[in-house]
């Protein structure tokens, strides 16, 4: 797997998680305190950093395994 199929599909995993979760986008970017710019680039595949990660699963209570191997 490359780095662009792994950012594209932890963005899309993103995605997934919050509908699952009934969390609207901007909730998401306000609770985990990221720009709502920052988050639609991480949902269309872009280059998310860890710490952004980790903020992102704790709003929507998953852990970073669950995240990446769905």
């Amino acid at each position: 797997m490359n780095f662009e199929t792994l950012s594209t599909g932890v963005g899309r995993n993103i995605r997934d998680w919050r509908k699952q979760r009934k969390v609207s986008f901007v909730t998401l970017a306000q609770k985990a305190r990221i720009g709502k710019g920052t988050l639609s680039q991480i949902e269309n595949g872009g280059n998310p950093c860890l710490s952004t990660l980790v903020k992102i699963c704790n709003v929507l209570r998953i852990t970073l395994d669950e995240l990446l191997l769905q």
